[in-house]
């Protein structure tokens, strides 16, 4: 799971999100996309 955290216009609370995955590969393949940055650490992670 991941979000982005959101802040109401009218009471400025702060929000989060949340977005589920069926799997790992799904994730990875969002993370591809969204943040190649932190996909690239997983990846090397995963390789060893």
């Amino acid at each position: 799971m991941t979000g982005e955290r959101y802040q109401c216009q009218d009471c400025e609370e702060i929000l989060i999100v949340p977005l589920e995955f069926d799997s790992v590969e799904a994730y990875l393949e969002f993370l591809k996309v969204q943040n190649p940055k932190k996909f690239a650490e997983i990846e090397s992670e995963l390789k060893e």
